[in-house]
């Protein structure tokens, strides 16, 4: 039996007792469960916590009136981010000392009743209560949920973070679909809202699989050196607290005009990118650097362009119908399964050149269902191929498991927070949203222009990189 390995590369013991026969491991019943069961609920807790995101298809349609029951809706939103990447921060050092299990409960506990607050928002201190809560949640469950691996014998582990990375590549069609044909709401929201039943059985599980977790408290992987990257993860917070600082300065209204407001957030752009870019160049070892360029793209651009694609169609004259959801899901599901088996030197590469040559083609944001499907099928399955294969291709250690990870959190709030400031300053009217399907194509547009030149840019680097690593040796130490 395979067994996770330590800094040093020696196997490490995941609450099995061990017989006196050498080479036998004897594993416990509780302990054989929660090995068993991993994998799925590290799916239910990833698929939980994307569903505390502020849905990018109710924020177009509902933005005026979500303004109208908190002017600070945006700011809101900024903060909510801001608290769950510390959140998931928090829970990624603490990981290795007190394990997942408290932070997958308090995840649950601050989903729940987020959810609830979220599905009548009275008041304006109930949506911004409910975005905090959401926020909080969201870090937890996702950052619990990926550090699940450091605590399973090596296959299951893989499996474990293969679960995890489908949702985060391939939920955002299914995300705005729910949140235009939901039929439990009838008034503004800022989340899809699934069955409560599916909810509640979820939370459940998980809950249940976290106390089995602290009960058995399996041996877990030493904390490994952390300085080759402690530079990397200074730049990386400062670049995402300064998308988000902006963010809130905007929503929560300094008094600064349009004039000047439209510059600021452009220039605070350019320095965002350019730290992510700054972060890439500091990142240890060009294997890690790939896989940390790989997902910067595809994380950053999925929670807005396809749900961006479903608004754009849904509102012509047939709409979105759960066929089409299918396919979108069924193909970002195999791309996320051929990325993880060809491996990232070469999927990464030719994945961001796919997901240009979609961006490209999905610009025209068409109102027929039948012909977004053809233009987003290439999309979600180049970004789920890129994305499943850059986190398989940082498992070899868990401090580059543990970075990746976080920049891919980090990166979806970004794409789904900044997306609404960023086409504001550029040539949108958010005022307009909700009512002018013109704008939603307007606001595409940009973005997916903004795609292409990222992922041409990315995809040359990374072309370069994956020379630099396809004759190099594996490191002598995994994590996963």
């Amino acid at each position: 039996m395979h067994n996770a390995l330590d800094a040093t590369g020696e196997p490490v013991k995941t609450g099995a007792a061990h017989s006196d026969r050498p080479g036998v491991e004897t594993v416990s019943l509780p302990e054989r469960l929660r090995r068993a069961s991993a994998p799925g609920v590290a799916l239910l807790a990833c698929s939980l916590g994307l569903c505390c995101f502020v849905s990018l298809a109710y924020a177009v349609s509902d933005l005026g009136v979500l303004v109208a029951v908190n002017d600070r809706f945006i700011g809101w939103i900024g903060a909510a981010s801001m608290l769950s990447l510390v959140t998931a921060t928090g829970v990624m050092s603490l990981s290795a000392r007190i394990g997942t299990g408290p932070a997958l409960t308090l995840g649950v506990i601050a989903a729940l009743f987020g959810m609830t607050l979220a599905a009548d928002l009275a008041s304006g201190a109930h949506l911004a209560l409910s975005l905090m809560l959401l926020g909080g949640g969201s870090g937890a469950l996702l950052a619990g949920s990926i550090c699940m691996a450091t605590e399973l014998p090596r296959p299951l582990a893989r499996l474990a973070l293969l679960a995890w990375s489908l949702p985060v590549a391939g939920s955002w069609p299914v995300i705005a679909w729910f949140s235009r044909h939901s039929s439990a709401l009838d008034e503004a929201a800022v989340t899809v809202h699934p069955s409560w039943w599916l909810v509640s059985a979820a939370a459940a599980t998980i809950a249940l699989w976290s106390i089995l977790n602290m009960l058995v408290d399996p041996h877990r992987l030493s904390p490994a050196t952390s300085a080759p990257w402690q530079d990397a993860w200074s730049v990386l917070a400062l670049a995402c607290s300064l998308a988000l600082l902006m963010v809130m300065l905007l929503g929560f209204d300094s008094g600064i005009g349009a004039t000047w407001l439209r510059p600021v957030v452009l220039v605070t752009s350019g320095l965002v990118a350019a730290g992510w870019g700054w972060t890439a160049k500091l990142v240890p070892g060009a294997k890690a650097r790939l896989s940390f360029v790989g997902v910067v793209v595809p994380a950053t651009t999925l929670p807005s362009l396809p749900q961006l694609l479903v608004v754009a169609a849904d509102a012509g004259e047939k709409r979105v119908g759960w066929e089409w959801l299918l396919i979108l899901t069924a193909f970002a599901i195999a791309g996320g399964g051929l990325g993880w088996r060809i491996g990232a030197t070469q999927t990464i590469p030719y994945g961001l050149v796919v997901y240009a040559l979609a961006s490209a083609g999905a610009w025209i944001m068409p109102g027929q269902p039948w012909l977004m499907a053809c233009v987003a099928v290439p999309l979600v399955a180049a970004g789920a191929a890129v994305l499943v294969a850059s986190l398989h291709g940082c498992s070899e250690s868990r401090a580059g498991l543990y970075f990746v990870g976080f920049a891919v959190i980090a990166a979806i709030h970004l794409g789904s927070v900044f997306s609404l400031p960023f086409t504001w300053s550029v040539s949108g009217d958010l005022a307009q949203l909700s009512t002018s399907v013109d704008e939603v194509r307007a606001m595409g547009r940009v973005l997916f222009g903004l795609t292409f030149s990222a992922s041409v840019l990315a995809a040359a680097y990374t072309w370069i990189l994956s020379s630099r690593t396809s004759g190099s040796a594996p490191p002598p130490a995994a994590a996963v």
